[in-house]
């Protein structure tokens, strides 16, 4: 059972994140069944496209390592999360043109997002690392991903809690340039993921290739 976990949650978020990007693409170029047409509405969707697709990207990455680094067999609510956080994502994605709503799609992604942190990290035992050290950093790196989730949902809910439009006859509101720090949150995400592999590495002794 443990040895189809990898496999069958890298297919399980290939095909939710898959159906994301295209379903993007069509949201942001105004595509979709009822999206606003011309080139504004293009420009005013860019600062929520852009983290959107951050997400896609930074989930995608995220379950690169999570299953190389960590392996159980399979349980009802591991089936449900990569769904989970799919709904959320795809959700926000109908909303470009409705920024307050976006945000608040994206809270619930962070809900989510911690809660699959927190079964990971319920997870994490010591039977399956060689050392207590080991055991130790990784736990360690599961509750930094923990706390940075629910950073990145407190301050979407900020967002969303005081995001007004921008005034008629203005491409942009100022709240539009809050998005820079939610994709800035990302960008830190993935770097964290990336230097936990690095840092496994070294642990066990193994070049960074």
């Amino acid at each position: 059972m443990s040895e189809i976990f990898p496999d069958t949650h890298l297919t399980t978020i290939s095909v939710v994140q898959g159906v994301a990007l295209a379903l993007l693409i069509g949201n942001f170029l105004g595509v979709t069944t009822g999206s606003t047409d011309g080139m504004d509405a293009v420009w005013r969707r860019l600062p929520y496209a852009l983290p959107s697709f951050g997400l896609i990207v930074t989930i995608s990455f995220e379950y690169y390592y999570f299953v190389a680094a960590y392996r159980w067999s399979p349980r009802f609510v591991d089936a449900c999360i990569p769904y989970l956080l799919g709904v959320c994502e795809i959700g926000a994605i109908y909303y470009l043109d409705k920024p307050k709503v976006w945000w608040w799609w994206n809270v619930a992604l962070a809900v989510a997002g911690a809660a699959a942190f927190l079964n990971t990290r319920a997870n994490c035992r010591r039977s399956m690392f060689s050392t207590s050290e080991l055991h130790a950093f990784v736990a360690r790196y599961v509750n930094g991903d923990i706390v940075a989730t629910i950073a990145l949902g407190l301050y979407a809910a900020i967002v969303a809690r005081f995001y007004h439009r921008h005034p008629s006859g203005q491409l942009f509101s100022a709240w539009d340039a809050a998005s820079i720090g939610y994709l800035s949150g990302m960008i830190f995400l993935s770097a964290r993921a990336h230097r936990f592999i690095r840092d496994l590495h070294r642990l066990l002794g193994l070049d960074e290739g």
